[in-house]
């Protein structure tokens, strides 16, 4: 009987398992081609294309986890559920070991390896782990009856289904469903996304799907319904985000995300696709018992920046995480400690301080509502102050900040040295890098002057006192502290008998960073000619 290939079938070639992608024609090729995504993306090929036209899209994310292959090869045989339970556990035995002699009678002696023995009775196994045996589909005629695996294995606890070419979660269902006393199934690696078509056993207290084509966390919806559901793991799937759930039950919240039981308190969502805090913030929403996380391995945290602009560790994001989940106590397989949490929600608490610092008290509302601990960090450990700039304060990392405005003056000599048509005063803005050489060229092209003939003197706004009036005169005065004693007049200007003068520095021509000479982002410079 020939084959049927169509989208969705699970195949098994030289051990290595595909899925059916594209069954149809290439371009420049003869006859009929399948188009595979391998399980292992190392086994591929190229990413659904040939020859620059896309023929079907991959669910894994890596670059060439495809190929294209011919219908007729010699595909590895698939077998059925209880085909592989017997393989495994009760395989036949060559029994016949030796003739003896029982009372002058010949007979032959039984040879059956004790653990042999006990394998085979099949209705008293309790754990099953039968991956990677090409177990297929269970409704397309080679799965079995349903009736038939009750009967023979009714009192499995724990089972494996995990690498096998099992095509959606309907034939899963149909394997777990006789077997009432299952509380841990594992069915990784096999390629298998949303739980739409899956009926879980009620009993199940541990599920392991890990390696599988998860987008997001509902998309495990049907696992909510589990009252006595403890651990899942979800460890190497595509998950990035909790969307919200849209239900046509008028008695769900259509704005909440999908909500499990309070009994799942252990979540493996390690080497995912987290992007952002909010997937963290929601966790206690959609686990409300959560203590136990592992999450590592997603680029989350490979890409933080602390509020301050800083690039942040992994090692400080996940302090981050743990101030953001309150009930946790262990994060990837780490117990944590009353010191951490409180240097975690600490530091935390100061991290949302800077953030709303940098923004204006009418997005205060949208900052907190990215920090949904915020309030009760508050009344754990006071709120913290809000040191907000002033709005005309220059963001330090800016290019404003690296700027020095100028306002050039030539001196009255070295205006009538210059084209009539040329304003004696130029305003510009000056890199604080710019050397006195690059500053020289700049006013001496400007002006139409020789740089190196030019002398720029700094007027820093401040005074100097240069003498006392003594006697009638002004008498040079060495300066003491007691000097700047303020009167009751104000300033140091105030006091009688002082001659000032403006303190002048004269911007020697040379390597010298201009921005080394002005203490701000604005100077006035006076252009004399030597």
């Amino acid at each position: 009987m020939e084959e049927t290939y169509y989208l969705g079938k699970r195949l098994s070639l030289n051990g290595n398992r595909c899925t059916v992608r594209y069954v149809g024609e290439v371009q420049g090729k003869s006859g009929q081609w399948l188009g595979v995504e391998w399980d292992d993306p190392a086994r591929g090929k190229n990413d659904g294309t040939n020859g620059g036209v896309r023929y079907f899209d991959c669910l894994s994310k890596a670059k060439t986890p495809a190929s294209f292959l011919r219908p007729k090869q010699q595909w590895d045989p698939p077998v059925t559920f209880l085909g592989a339970l017997r393989a495994k556990y009760a395989p036949e035995v060559t029994h016949v070991v030796q003739n003896i002699r029982i009372s002058g009678k010949e007979a032959e002696e039984i040879g059956f390896v004790k653990i042999r023995r006990q394998q085979a009775h099949l209705q008293n196994l309790r754990t099953v782990v039968v991956d990677g045996m090409r177990i297929a589909m269970f409704d397309r005629g080679v799965g079995g009856d349903a009736s038939d695996i009750r009967q023979t294995c009714p009192n499995v606890t724990e089972l494996d289904l995990s690498r096998n070419l099992l095509e959606t979660w309907s034939n899963i269902t149909q394997i777990t469903s006789s077997m009432p006393a299952l509380t841990s199934l594992s069915a990784s690696n096999n390629n298998l996304g949303c739980l739409t078509d899956f009926t879980p056993t009620s009993t199940l207290t541990t599920i392991t799907l890990e390696n599988n084509a998860f987008e997001k966390l509902t998309d495990l919806s049907p696992l909510a319904k589990l009252r006595l559901l403890q651990k899942l793991v979800l460890k190497n799937n595509q998950i990035s985000a909790i969307p919200l759930v849209v239900s046509s039950d008028v008695s769900v919240d259509s704005t909440s995300p999908v909500d499990f039981a309070s009994t799942v308190y252990d979540i493996d969502v390690s080497s995912n696709q987290i992007l952002s805090w909010s997937f963290i913030n929601a966790l206690p929403s959609v686990f409300p018992g959560l203590t136990h996380l592992r999450v590592s391995y997603n680029p989350l945290y490979y890409s933080l920046i602390s509020a301050e602009g800083k690039p942040l560790t992994a090692e400080d994001g996940y302090m981050l995480t743990i101030a953001r989940l309150p009930r946790l106590r262990y994060l990837n397989y780490s117990a944590i400690t009353g010191k951490e949490r409180l240097n975690a929600e600490t530091y935390y608490l100061s991290q949302i301080a800077v953030e709303l610092a940098d923004n204006p008290p009418e997005r205060e509302a949208d900052v907190l509502a990215q920090h949904p601990r915020y309030a009760e960090l508050c009344e754990e450990y006071g709120e913290p102050a809000i040191a907000r700039a002033a709005k005309d304060l220059i963001n330090p990392n800016s290019l404003a900040a690296r700027l020095i405005s100028f306002v050039f003056q030539l001196s009255p000599i070295a205006v009538r040295m210059v084209d009539n048509s040329i304003e004696p005063i130029w305003k510009t803005e000056i890199p604080k890098s710019f050397s006195i050489y690059n500053v020289l060229g700049m006013v001496g092209k400007h002006y139409g002057m020789p740089p190196m003939q030019l002398r720029l003197v700094l007027e820093t706004g401040e005074q100097d006192p240069a003498a006392r009036k003594m006697g009638g005169t002004y008498q040079v005065d060495e300066w003491d502290s007691s000097d700047e004693e303020v009167d009751a007049t104000g300033g140091l200007n105030a006091r009688e008998g002082i001659m000032w003068v403006e303190r002048e520095e004269e911007m020697v021509a040379g390597s010298r960073a201009v921005g080394t000479y002005v203490e701000g982002t604005s100077g006035k410079v006076r252009v004399e000619r030597k």
